[in-house]
């Protein structure tokens, strides 16, 4: 006897509760694409390459379509810009000296 199961827990969408044939959602080209775009930018591809493989005009075309789908990065750009400062910071104060008894020539 095939297993029942109430109307609005069905895994197959059907009304009388028999379990069916499973129903598959039906898969197109276009959703290909949207899929594979997704799986692109998942793994971390530029935006620049994603335009390319869909044949997009302008990176500006991809960001309106899938820009949703590309994390928030705030944090980390902070971080890394934080650490670029510091970095430069570092290398420009080598020429600033730091003695009292050093005069800069031509002050």
């Amino acid at each position: 006897m095939p297993r029942r199961y109430q109307n609005d827990e069905s895994p197959f969408g059907h009304e009388d509760g028999e379990l069916g044939a499973p129903t598959f959602p039906r898969v197109t080209a276009h959703k290909l694409r949207h899929t594979a775009a997704s799986l692109m930018i998942a793994s971390g591809a530029h935006v620049k390459t994603i335009q390319r493989q869909l044949g997009h005009k302008s990176a500006t075309m991809t960001l309106d379509n899938y820009g949703h789908l590309f994390d928030d990065d705030l944090d980390g750009v902070a971080e890394r810009m934080s650490a670029g400062y510091r970095a430069a910071a570092a290398r420009c104060a080598q020429n600033v000296p730091t003695r009292p008894d050093l005069h800069i020539v031509g002050a």
